[in-house]
């Protein structure tokens, strides 16, 4: 598979897309067709450029994946992003690093004020990743159908009193947490977010209301960990076994991050472990910033339209944040996954970082 340059530009709007390849072909002129089984390589077009891969009828269906090396996303989209971007820092939408800073956390109130909890997508496969968190050996395929089951056909809870201590930080409206909660019945969950109104809608959910029977096993409560320690009166100093950074630190400006592992480390046990999931270098939403100026605050590090923020991950990035803080890795990879969908002839790569770091 090759990427072969176009002379113009797609638009926000045009169908767009990407392909993973190690090698590339930027001497090609002339816009490209959709046509027939060809398919367009947006993430290329996010840098300016356009290109598509030809592919037989029998390999597509309405919309598919499949997990792909990260070499060969490295090799086609490092050098779309460096041509395309020429590495300026434009200041973000309001021009002011800081004031961004400042409003943090009222751009996050009033993304939940908008969307509600109907946003984002319950995360489902984060136990698929992480054995300890899949104490009932659930599958891709037997997620689905035990998540589908009534709350009175779940697995009855441990007492609370011995269980294993999962905390999450930065947990929004629940999507993380509400599942998880469901597929540990041995373990006991605290969730925490900065924005007030996510916690206010988490907590009017069945599904918190659930998991306050027959004892409370899920605690939902407002705490900002760039400026402030978790409260000691809800969580005590080295009580948790596992903590959960989903989406989380991404949101947060790198110059807070040591801040929230600190914060977040107060609570830890000797040998308690941090799961890390979140965006990853050259992603399609980074791609996407390129061509939009006013939006890029630092290196790998945007705002959205809305005000919010997001930074993508490399391995050393992510590492080093928790090597600074004691903590030895036991797993970090990129997860790359080519996302296609035929009506539309799409062919998209997601890149996410994950990671498990252990406090020694």
């Amino acid at each position: 598979l090759k990427l072969v340059q176009a002379n113009t530009q797609m638009t926000e709007n045009s169908p767009s897309s990407s392909t993973n390849t190690t090698q590339q072909d930027f001497k090609g002129k002339g816009r490209l067709h959709a046509i027939g089984g060809k398919w367009t390589d947006a993430n290329a077009a996010f840098g300016g450029r356009e290109a598509q891969v030809q592919q037989t009828e029998d390999e597509m269906c309405e919309r598919s994946w499949r997990d792909v090396p990260w070499d060969e996303v490295q090799a086609s989209f490092a050098q779309l992003l460096v041509a395309g971007e020429g590495g300026s820092v434009d200041g973000g939408v309001s021009g002011d690093f800081d004031q961004h800073e400042a409003r943090a956390m009222k751009y996050w109130n009033d993304f939940y004020g908008n969307h509600e909890d109907k946003f984002f997508k319950d995360r489902t496969y984060i136990h698929l990743e992480y054995p300890i968190l899949n104490p009932l050996s659930l599958d891709r395929d037997s997620t689905p159908t035990f998540l589908a089951q009534t709350y009175e056909d779940d697995p009855k809870p441990s007492d609370p009193s011995s269980s294993f201590v999962v905390m999450e930080a930065g947990c929004g409206v629940g999507n993380t947490c509400f599942p998880l909660c469901r597929m540990n019945p041995d373990k006991k969950f605290y969730m925490f977010d900065f924005a007030p109104k996510a916690i206010e809608i988490a907590k009017q959910s069945k599904q918190y209301e659930h998991h306050q029977h027959p004892f409370p096993r899920l605690s939902a409560f407002v705490c900002d960990p760039t400026k402030e320690r978790v409260p000691d009166i809800i969580i005590q100093q080295h009580s948790v076994d596992l903590c959960l950074l989903v989406f989380f630190l991404s949101a947060l400006s790198p110059t807070t991050m040591p801040d929230v592992i600190s914060h977040v480390s107060e609570k830890m046990k000797t040998g308690g472990k941090v799961i890390v999931r979140d965006y990853g270098l050259y992603d399609m939403t980074q791609l996407r910033f390129i061509n939009k100026k006013g939006r890029k605050l630092g290196e790998n590090f945007y705002s959205r339209a809305d005000g919010t923020r997001t930074y993508f991950f490399s391995l050393e990035a992510l590492e080093n944040l928790f090597k600074e803080k004691g903590y030895t890795t036991e797993q970090l990879t990129y997860r790359t996954r080519e996302i296609r969908n035929r009506k539309r002839k799409l062919s998209m790569y997601r890149v996410w970082i994950s990671g498990c770091f252990v406090k020694t």
